[in-house]
């Protein structure tokens, strides 16, 4: 067991979960350890940063769960080993190495499980994507660093798996810069689910950068230093999440990036966080391609001008969130109302009825108050005769 007295080897780290350093914080007394000492290499923390939310906690949990039992049911040994093991972390898709030394646990490496189920797997990483002149299918290539080869790119948004994204965000790319498309840039954001997506959103919000956020940081700091422009669509979440990377290194002290430019598709992000802090790093906003009934720039990203932007999009929710890509005001790039009318003629009659309904209201209410000073005075006549 764990005395706590072992002398930290080279390159390691005591392995402490984020919510222990909570809980001690709230307690009057230091938590006692329990169990085995957990070490961790530095570099490997730092990769644990780049993770979603989902999958720090989800490992961490793993990780500090071989304290008190470093040998659980589900660990495989080594070959020829008794204290070199490995076990996976099912609901990420990742594999924890680690060896056992002299009651100490030592993680030395955390891959991703080619073998694993699902999507889970996939972290924020830079892709080359082309269309295959055969097939007319994309295809993608994952890059080694950071570094952009097109002068398109793209930023996905939140529920893309891999594919999706990489296909989807052609079409932006195509509608925004060049119809004739045959090759881009993608940085995936990788997806948790649309609860962990939208939390992970919230955290960049209020500027509690998450991984995802840093890691595209770097990417927007890579093509400053190659010095060849690059022209960015983000779209939805990736909108939250170029404007924080921006942010981001902005207060880190970094340079200029303006070799980037950006037009955000149906972004999240606030256009006075983005319009305060893209200026600051010499970031150009190309445009804002908002669909006027879309609840996500609308609504989340507080886009809204006027009565109908509010009610058309409350009616459309439901079309963003569980609707199919082709009846949704959000999923594809938005090409004008008059190609939304012949797409869906009905809910466009039924939001422009409610929109005219209200605004009718608003200004029955508005004339109304207007009116007051002579209503009371007119009162006021009637009351002295």
């Amino acid at each position: 067991m764990g005395s706590g007295n072992h002398i930290i080897p080279p390159g390691y780290i005591r392995f402490e979960p984020f919510w222990i350093n909570k809980i001690r914080q709230r307690l009057s007394s230091p938590l006692n350890r329990v169990g085995y000492d957990i070490y961790i290499q530095k570099r490997i923390q730092d990769f644990l940063g780049i993770l979603s939310p989902y999958q720090i906690l989800a490992v961490s949990q793993k990780i500090y769960s071989l304290a008190s039992n470093p040998r659980p049911e589900d660990a495989r040994h080594k070959k020829n080993t008794v204290n070199k093991c490995y076990v996976p972390e099912t609901n990420t898709g990742f594999s924890i190495s680690y060896e056992i030394i002299e009651g100490a646990v030592y993680i030395k490496a955390i891959i991703p499980d080619q073998n694993g189920e699902g999507n889970h797997k996939e972290i924020p990483g830079v892709y080359h994507v082309k269309r295959n002149t055969t097939t007319n299918e994309w295809e993608e290539t994952r890059l080694s660093g950071y570094e952009v080869k097109t002068p398109f790119a793209a930023l996905n948004g939140q529920s893309n798996v891999l594919k999706d994204a990489r296909d989807l965000m052609a079409e932006h790319v195509k509608y925004a810069y060049d119809k004739n498309l045959s090759e881009y840039t993608l940085f995936h954001n990788p997806s948790d689910g649309g609860v962990w997506d939208t939390y992970e959103s919230s955290q960049d919000k209020q500027g509690k950068t998450t991984g995802v956020s840093k890691e595209f940081s770097k990417v927007l700091n890579s093509v400053q230093v190659k010095g060849a422009p690059v022209k960015w669509v983000a779209h939805s979440q990736g909108g939250v999440i170029f404007t924080e990377a921006v942010r981001h290194h902005v207060v880190q002290g970094g340079g200029s990036l303006n070799s980037n430019s950006v037009w955000f598709h149906a972004g999240a992000n606030n256009k006075k966080k983005t319009g305060r802090y893209l200026p600051l790093a010499g970031v150009e906003v190309l445009g804002y391609n908002d669909h006027p009934f879309d609840f996500v720039p609308q609504i989340i990203g507080r886009h809204a001008t006027n009565v109908s932007n509010i009610v058309g999009s409350v009616l459309h929710a439901g079309y963003v969130f569980m609707g199919a890509a082709e009846r949704s005001p959000h999923t594809l790039p938005y090409q004008g109302m008059g190609n939304y009318v012949e797409q869906m003629p009905g809910p466009y009659q039924a939001t422009y009825n409610g929109a005219k309904a209200l605004e009718n209201k608003i200004d029955k209410g508005y004339e109304y108050v207007q009116n007051i000073p002579s209503r009371l005075k007119v009162a006021f006549k009637l009351f002295k005769k």
